[in-house]
Formats: structure tokens, C-alpha cells, sequence
């Protein structure tokens, strides 16, 4: 009996000591696992703290220096703010994409109508691209950085981006944005602003640490509410979006440096007086020094009260090179966009179809014919078919072609031309040249036989 109890007694003290054993390994667990998870929120906050402080030290750094470079005080006690990429893609991109949802929808159409962008692509979807390849911005007075994308602990880029976007602010306290409506002076204002950051940005690392700035491959963007760094290695679209995106940059900072060589700060600052409103002046610098201005051009009247207008657009000169570079060699596009001297872009709708005019007015009659060269190369570029109202009615100065699901007409004379599309085939537009109206479209089209030659030389004046 004493045997069993012992026996009894031992087996309870052996489980004890095992249960014992197993509280104090699994405290020893939870201590350890405890410990790991500090530590690693230790070295996470350490991380964070050393890129907040090392940008914030740098904005204080650039922020003192740059008066002396650009002669304007800069704001003081700039508010950071450290944001992520999702962040940056929720709030600039897909939000901004919805609130202007309608009028993104019209410029994906008007893009698409004129073969600028394929026809599956999605405006807002490269909104959202856009927006991911943000760096650094500012907005409402504070001055964002993208942790993914800006490198605070990369010195002379850093400082260069960093002087790019106080530049902006020093803007906005100085100058006042003008009304603008179109795209060609929205473009002309943003390579304004974006030149004076740009060179500001420039001058600021050359003479602060003797070296001639060198692009990192970082591109800045602008418009009244944001200015905005970007990483361009992140944005995929297609490449006239790109050249339309980076216009403000790519001739921003040339036209501003030939400010600032015919004047210096004092000729640079009058430029946001007097600013810029076409994207010739921009890319040529010494039309905007000479004083050089565009012709206000009137939409072309339609003989129908059907359609309803939706959109009224300034093009500009580099559009049209961008339209036609997207599809003929670039020498040929810049060639036939020069002499622009004003134009008109105007789209209606009528149900789910749309139509569009576009006049433009060249400075001679030999540039209006560079572009008709040019257009017809473009249209010949992208496979579509030319139509002819009959084959005893065809002219040197009109082609008509059928691309895609739409009808385009090219109409020139003189020193002007005009391009109309629509996707309805029974469209009418008032005769540009002799007021009568004309159906440039007949409604049973003759698609002309692609083993005869088209009509691709036309009668006119040689011009010394």
C-alpha cells in the first residue's frame, strides 16, 4: 500500500515538474519572440526617423541656400510630409481619376480620334500610372516625398529635387497663376514654371557644390494645385502621352535659361507678368522675345443643329508635332508643325457618335502644305483606306479616308487646313473657303483602287 502511494506521489511530482518545465519554456518563448518584435520595431522606427530627419535636415539646408540663387526669399518652416507609393496611387491617381471622370473620358476620345493613343487604352488608368511615378510634391503648402522613390541619403539628387519643389513654393508666393483654358497655353505655363524650377534647380547644385548639375533621370510635373517630382523609370505609357507629359520639362528650362541670359532674374520674373501662351513661344524663344503672337481662329460652322458641342480646344504647334511624330520620322513632324500659327479644335456628340473640326491657320501657304504632306504620311502610317466622293470629283487639296471606325477629311487652301472626323458617315460642315456647305462624305463612298496611284501631288504655287 506504501508502495502505491509512493508510486502515485512520484508520478504527480513528474507531471508538476513537466508542467513547471513547460510554463517556463513558454514564458522564455514569449519573452524571446517579444524581444524580436521590439527589436525589429526598434530598427523599423530608427529607419523611419533617420529618412525623416535626413530630408528634413536637407530641406532646411536647401531652403537657406537658394535665396541667394534665385533672389527670392523662400517660405520658411516648410511642412514635410513623408508618404507612401499606395498612398500617392490612392489619392492622386484613382481619386482624381474619378472626380474627373467626364472630362477624361471626352480627352481619351479626342486622343483617340486623332490616333495620339491606341484605341484599348484607358486615360485614367494612366492617371494612376502617373501618379505612381511621384517623387516628391507640393500641395496646399506642404512639401510631400515619396519613400519609395526619393533618396534622401543620395546627396546631390536629393538637394536637386529638393530645390525644384521650393522653387515651386517660392512661386506661389511671388506669382500669380494666370487664366488659363487651353492646352497649348497650359502647357506654355507649366514650361514656364517648370523651367524656372528646373534652372533654379540647376544653378542651386552648381553653385553650392562647383559641379555642373546632371539629371538623374527625375522629371518634374505641374499644375495649379501640384507640383510634382517624378520617377520616370516607373511610368509605362505610350510614348506620345510622354512627350505631351514632358513638354514643360524637356523645353522649359531652355526657354527660361534664354530668359535669363537676355535679362537675368529681373527678365525671368517679368515672364509671369507677361507669360508664355502658346508652346511655339516655348519652342521657339525668340518669337516670345520678339513679340511674335498666334491668331485667335473661329470653329468651323456646322450645317446642322444635330450635334451638340462638347469641347473647344488650342492645340498648339507641338501637339501637332506629337500627333504626327507618333507615326512618321520625328524631322518630318517637327518640319510640317512649324509655322503654326493658330488653330481651333472643336467636338460635338450626338448620341454615341461623335465629330470633330479642326482649323488651323499657318503663317504660308508653304507650311500649310508641309502639314497636308505630312498628314496624308501619317494617315498613309497607320493603314487607312482613301475614299473619294467619286473619282471625277477628286481635288489635289481634299482626301478623304476611312480609319478604323471613324471618317477623317483633310481639306487645305492657302495658308489654312482643315481636318474632320466623325463616326457617323452622314456628316456636313459649312465650306471653310466658300461658305456654301459641302458633304465631304458621300453616302455611298468609293473606296479607291489601291492599284492606281492616289492622290498624293497637287497643283500649287511655288513659294520663294
Amino acid at each position: 500500500m506504501k508502495d502505491k502511494s509512493a508510486m502515485h506521489l512520484s508520478k504527480n511530482r513528474f507531471a508538476a515538474v513537466v508542467i513547471i518545465a513547460l510554463c517556463i519554456s513558454t514564458g522564455l518563448l514569449a519573452f524571446f519572440y517579444f524581444g524580436v518584435l521590439q527589436s525589429i520595431y526598434r530598427k523599423s522606427a530608427t529607419g523611419e526617423d533617420a529618412y525623416t530627419k535626413q530630408t528634413e535636415m536637407l530641406l532646411r539646408e536647401v531652403s537657406g541656400k537658394i535665396v541667394q540663387v534665385r533672389e527670392l526669399s523662400s517660405p520658411q518652416n516648410i511642412p514635410l510630409k513623408v508618404v507612401t507609393l499606395d498612398w500617392v496611387e490612392e489619392n492622386w491617381g484613382r481619386k482624381s481619376a474619378e472626380e474627373s471622370s467626364e472630362e477624361l473620358q471626352v480627352e481619351e476620345e479626342i486622343y483617340k480620334a486623332l490616333f495620339l493613343i491606341p484605341q484599348n487604352l484607358s486615360l485614367a488608368e494612366v492617371m494612376v500610372e502617373q501618379a505612381g511615378a511621384t517623387m516628391a510634391a507640393v500641395s496646399e503648402g506642404n512639401l510631400y516625398v515619396v519613400r519609395e522613390h526619393f533618396n534622401p541619403f543620395d546627396k546631390l539628387s536629393a538637394e536637386r529635387t529638393l530645390a525644384h519643389e521650393v522653387t515651386h513654393m517660392m512661386q506661389e508666393k511671388y506669382f500669380k497663376n494666370p487664366d488659363v483654358r487651353f492646352h497649348d497655353e497650359l502647357q506654355a505655363w507649366a514650361a514656364l514654371i517648370e523651367g524656372d524650377a528646373g534652372f533654379t534647380a540647376d544653378k542651386y547644385i552648381e553653385e553650392t557644390t562647383g559641379r555642373p548639375a546632371i539629371s538623374d533621370g527625375a522629371a518634374f510635373l505641374s499644375s495649379n494645385k501640384l507640383s510634382v517630382a517624378t520617377h520616370l523609370s516607373t511610368v509605362k505609357m505610350p510614348g506620345s502621352l510622354i512627350e505631351l507629359w514632358l513638354f514643360q520639362y524637356r523645353y522649359g528650362e531652355s526657354f527660361v535659361s534664354t530668359l535669363y541670359k537676355a535679362g537675368g532674374w529681373e527678365r525671368v520674373n517679368a515672364a509671369y507678368a507677361n507669360p508664355p501662351i502658346t508652346t511655339e513661344e516655348i519652342l521657339h524663344p525668340e518669337k516670345y522675345l520678339e513679340g511674335e503672337v498666334f491668331v485667335q481662329v473661329n470653329s468651323t460652322s456646322l450645317n446642322s443643329s444635330d450635334w451638340n458641342p462638347v469641347k473647344t480646344e488650342r492645340f498648339g504647334e507641338h501637339f501637332i508635332l506629337v500627333m504626327l511624330s507618333s507615326h512618321i520620322p520625328r524631322d518630318y513632324a517637327i518640319k510640317a508643325a512649324e509655322g503654326w500659327r493658330g488653330d481651333n479644335f472643336t467636338y460635338y456628340k450626338k448620341g454615341e457618335d461623335y465629330l470633330f473640326t479642326w482649323k488651323i491657320v499657318w503663317d504660308t501657304e508653304r507650311d500649310s502644305v508641309e502639314f497636308f504632306d505630312s498628314f496624308v504620311q501619317m494617315m498613309d502610317a497607320i493603314d487607312a483606306r482613301q475614299i473619294l466622293p467619286s473619282c471625277r470629283c477628286a481635288s489635289n487639296n481634299t482626301i478623304m479616308w476611312k480609319a478604323g471606325n471613324q471618317y477623317v477629311s483633310l481639306i487645305r487652301n492657302q495658308s489654312s487646313a482643315v481636318v474632320s472626323g466623325s463616326t457617323g458617315l452622314n456628316w456636313y460642315q459649312t465650306n471653310l473657303y466658300t461658305g456654301s456647305p459641302i458633304m465631304p462624305l458621300a453616302t455611298s463612298p468609293i473606296l479607291c483602287d489601291t492599284s492606281k496611284p492616289l492622290l498624293r501631288i497637287r497643283l500649287v504655287a511655288i513659294i520663294a
